[in-house]
């Protein structure tokens, strides 16, 4: 469940909303976020995914192109 969607993000841009259920990434069902997380991690930045979704009782499909992820701090 998508639970925020911060401004000019690649989710803000696919158009997905707090409240959407993720159902899958390029066809792949995901069950949880950290199966949709290892998904999107697999794949490089600049790369299109597609990301099935519902919102209430209708399924979606939105296109979201994968951003840099930042660092981790040490």
């Amino acid at each position: 469940l998508v639970s925020a969607v911060e401004y000019g993000s690649p989710a803000a841009a696919a158009g997905l909303l707090p409240g959407d259920l993720i159902l899958s990434v390029d066809g792949i069902a995901v069950h949880n976020t950290r199966q949709f997380l290892d998904h999107v991690a697999k794949r490089d930045p600049g790369v299109e995914v597609a990301i099935g979704y519902q919102r209430r009782d209708m399924h979606n499909t939105a296109n979201a192109v994968l951003a840099e992820r930042p660092q981790p701090q040490n």
